[in-house]
């Protein structure tokens, strides 16, 4: 894996980009998760540390583009739609 982190933004600035590198997919190309965090290098690397922990426990998630509308219509087509009119209060509509 080739994780690192970039300073980014003005040179005063303390922005850095965490880059974790999730290896290639099935296309070819690279696949990498990128996450700004605020602070100095010591604590951003301390942050990276912490992310490779858990991508190596199994425990990391990926951001997603995913908003709350769409893990609510998500919810409401399994959940309502199959389990919700099998109840009692499903079945008074």
């Amino acid at each position: 894996m080739t994780d690192h982190i970039r300073k980014r933004g003005t040179p005063s600035g303390s922005s850095w980009q965490i880059v974790l590198d999730h290896g290639i997919d099935s296309c070819g190309k690279r696949k990498r998760s990128y996450i700004t965090v605020k602070g100095n290098k010591k604590e951003v690397q301390a942050i990276l540390n912490e992310k490779l922990a858990e991508y190596n426990k199994g425990t990391y998630i990926p951001p997603s583009g995913k908003t709350v509308k769409d893990c609510i219509e998500e919810w409401v087509a399994v959940y309502v739609e199959s389990v919700w009119l099998l109840t009692p209060f499903g079945a008074i509509r």
